[in-house]
């Protein structure tokens, strides 16, 4: 499902298209029983992360974790909190699925190529940035998906950092 927003920079209009992208990965992602031993408590922080819409509401919430359940926050919490960074950073960019699995990371733009995202000025400037890129990332197309490949992806932090040059 796709939505968009329509904003405006001075009398120019341009539609920017999110997506609710999904993460689909074999790293551990997830709140430990050593941090939080109560199972509600669990579901209630799995719950609120899944509604953040925002990386200040991203920070806030890790910083309460830190505050309340103690210090450091164990690597499969900050893994948990990245997908959904990751998740925000792809569906401002048009991807509505992320695959990272062995030490790989696929992106998949919207599967409806005749969706107006891949006539926008989004989608044009995403290629550019691509085509500039010399790290190893390959775009390439399958049974009619666009998808950008991306080689030696270790963690969820690993793909964020990829991502956020394309943020827009």
């Amino acid at each position: 499902v796709s939505a968009f927003l329509l904003t405006r920079s001075s009398d120019l209009e341009s539609l920017i298209y999110e997506l609710d992208t999904q993460v689909d990965t074999d790293l551990e992602i997830m709140i430990p029983d050593s941090y939080v031993n109560v199972p509600s408590e669990k579901i209630r922080l799995y719950k609120e992360l899944d509604s953040i819409k925002s990386e200040d509401l991203l920070k806030r919430f890790t910083a309460n974790l830190a505050d309340r359940f103690g210090s450091p926050v164990p690597t499969p919490v900050l893994e948990l909190i990245d997908v959904v960074r990751l998740r925000m950073m792809g569906g401002k960019m048009g991807i509505e699925r992320i695959i990272l699995k062995n030490h790989v990371m696929l992106a998949y733009f919207i599967s409806d190529r005749k969706h107006p995202f891949f006539e926008s000025e989004q989608f044009g400037t995403i290629l550019q940035q691509l085509a500039a890129r010399r790290d190893g990332i390959n775009l390439l197309e399958a049974n009619g998906k666009l998808y950008f490949k991306v080689p030696n992806i270790d963690s969820v932090q690993a793909a964020a950092r990829v991502l956020a040059p394309f943020y827009l």
